[in-house]
């Protein structure tokens, strides 16, 4: 990320708590629960928690070589008590101190930074599940049992109601205690499942079709294949588990692209195996499901990508939000093609050794594989009506090449800077929808 992104990044992060230091002190009572305040503050609660969400405890100094070490680039850093009322100074710097390693501790010269200090004023807000602020499983009707995430899935709640203060606290607190360690995790076990399938994949190609699985583990490639393969489906393992638990936590909620995405690689992956081991492998579906399985492993690489600053573009959600956004002038666009399309059907009716217009369906893959360019102009002069052939096929290349595509550049660049706005609120909701997966579906 550059350092322009990261600046915008922490700017949109910190603006909240400019906003929250400037607020008068005091809060709900801090013996309140979430389940009281929620249930007691209604529609109001996002509202509440704005205005009365932190209180500031006080401002104080701290030495530079222990403040960004410990920030490690985070917007915020965050620390767990079970007292409200603490002495922040003294908790802070102590937890700074320890938080950095003694052989990692720089000697040099070292100025003093201004640090300020909130506290939640919400009793349990980073409770796990259910008894927490952001838990979204389905629960039952009532606000205290499907907070934030669950209002924000059905359309009840902004993603803005992720950049508040006390929300973000919560999602950083169980990002840095075990979020991230555990996602890390997975991204390891992915990348074991990625780097073990393209092995097999890559090893596969020479194998012989006809030769029996006995006949293959008698070579050393053989033997690394099915190495390779199995390897691939132990590592799937820890996902589908994964997988099961979320669907048994969120039920229809669970319906989303990514997890669309899991179950199709889930999928294929069986399918492989089955079909690898039964030797089904003349028949062409082995390679196709290979083909579409290394696309779509790679797809949902992109699901680490989301939460770490240095690489949180989302390909697939970038996309997504792009095409919704666009999806008019790209049904206009399409609209346009096949209009040109069976206009060439027509007019090369006379024309039938000309497979490219035979029929609708290849005029119209036709037309979408010549949007920038010229079609071919000798098949347009030797057809029956060469002046109306070439003169269509001119003006095919006017209005598709530089209007229609022309313009759809532009109107994609500025979709795509659409989806990069509100980075930080994004980062939030994807770290609050991760930790709450987590909790939902491992063991306590």
């Amino acid at each position: 990320m550059g350092d322009d992104a990261t600046e915008a990044l922490l700017q949109e992060v910190h603006a909240p708590w400019e906003f929250a230091s400037h607020l008068e002190t005091g809060g709900p009572d801090p013996r309140t629960t979430v389940r009281e305040l929620l249930a007691g503050q209604g529609n109001s609660v996002v509202t509440t928690l704005q205005q009365r969400g932190v209180t500031k405890l006080g401002e104080f100094l701290v030495e530079s070589d222990l403040v960004y070490p410990a920030f490690d680039g985070e917007p915020i850093l965050t620390l767990g008590s079970k007292e409200r009322d603490v002495d922040f100074e003294a908790l802070w710097t102590r937890h700074l101190q320890d938080s950095l390693p003694k052989r990692e501790r720089p000697t040099g010269w070292s100025s003093k930074v201004v640090v300020e200090a909130f506290v939640v004023n919400v009793k349990g807000a980073a409770n796990p599940d259910k008894d927490g602020l952001i838990q979204a499983r389905h629960c039952g009707r009532q606000w205290c049992r499907a907070p934030l995430l669950k209002r924000w899935q059905v359309g009840a709640l902004e993603t803005t109601a992720f950049g508040l203060p006390a929300v973000q606290a919560v999602i950083e607190f169980k990002w840095r205690v075990f979020a991230k360690r555990l996602l890390l995790w997975q991204l390891a076990v992915f990348l074991c499942w990625l780097a073990s399938f393209f092995t097999f994949a890559i090893l596969f190609q020479d194998e012989d079709p006809d030769a029996s699985l006995a006949q293959v583990l008698e070579t050393g490639r053989g033997r690394a294949t099915v190495a390779a393969e199995l390897v691939a489906l132990l590592s799937m393992v820890p996902f589908m588990m994964l997988e099961v638990g979320t669907i048994s936590a969120y039920k229809l909620g669970w319906l989303n692209i990514w997890n669309g995405l899991d179950v199709c690689t889930y999928l294929l992956q069986i399918t492989i195996a089955i079909l690898h081991f039964s030797r089904n492998v003349a028949s062409g579906y082995l390679s196709i499901v290979c083909a579409l399985q290394c696309i779509l492993l790679l797809f949902r690489l992109q699901y680490f990508s989301r939460v770490f600053t240095a690489t949180r573009f989302a390909f697939l959600e970038a996309v997504k939000e792009a095409i919704s956004s666009i999806s008019a002038y790209l049904a206009f666009m399409l609209l346009i093609m096949f209009g040109f399309a069976v206009a060439f059907h027509v007019l090369f009716r006379a024309d039938q050794e000309h497979e490219e217009f035979r029929t609708i369906t290849n005029s119209f893959l036709l037309m979408y594989a010549n949007q920038g360019e010229l079609l071919d102009l000798d098949i347009m002069r030797s057809s029956h009506n060469p002046v109306a052939a070439t003169l269509l096929s001119v003006g095919y290349a006017f209005v598709m090449g530089m209007v229609i595509v022309n313009m759809l550049i532009g109107v994609m660049s500025n979709a795509l800077e659409k989806t990069g706005e509100h980075s930080g609120l994004k980062m939030a909701l994807h770290k609050a929808n991760i930790i709450d997966e987590m909790e939902a579906t491992m063991p306590r």
